[in-house]
């Protein structure tokens, strides 16, 4: 047997910090029951890796097929554009979704009004106004009004 050293040096605290210790050999006699034990968990640990790592490198293609029906709903969008200086001929709506569709120019269900340098109603568009709600369209007392502020120039 080695000679201990020291209890202060650095090497008898690396020696007691070993885990594996030899053990005496009375308590490592085997026995039929820690055989089996042995055999019971080996093969149990192989087949459980086996099986693992089967799942593992399986390829399995699952197709789905799922019924999208909010694509073609069409969502109502109300919006108050003003853009200064810019006739009404020259101002289009272009609508793109997260699908990638694509509409240039919509006209349906869209009011394009010309206004006064005073933000007032002059007119409508000429090939506005069918779709436009009736509370939005300005009245004739209303428009006699703006063409009077407008010096009695009629509305264009």
């Amino acid at each position: 047997m080695a000679a201990r050293m020291p209890h202060g040096s650095a090497l008898s605290l690396f020696r007691r910090l070993n885990y594996f210790k030899k053990l005496p050999d009375d308590l490592t006699i085997s026995t039929t029951h820690g055989s089996i034990l042995t055999l019971v968990g080996a093969v149990a640990m192989a087949l459980l890796f086996v099986l693992e790592l089967n799942a593992f490198l399986a390829v399995r293609l699952e197709t789905t097929i799922e019924i999208d029906d909010t694509v073609d709903t069409m969502m109502r969008i109300n919006f108050n554009l003003t853009v200064d200086d810019a006739p009404c001929e020259y101002v289009s709506v272009d609508l793109t979704d997260v699908t990638g569709t694509y509409e240039h120019n919509i006209t349906r269900h869209i009011s394009k009004v010309r206004l006064s340098q005073w933000r007032r109603w002059i007119a409508l568009h000429p090939d506005e106004g069918a779709g436009m709600p009736a509370y939005i369209k300005p009245t004739a007392a209303e428009l006699a009004q703006i063409a009077a502020e407008r010096g009695g120039a009629d509305a264009a």
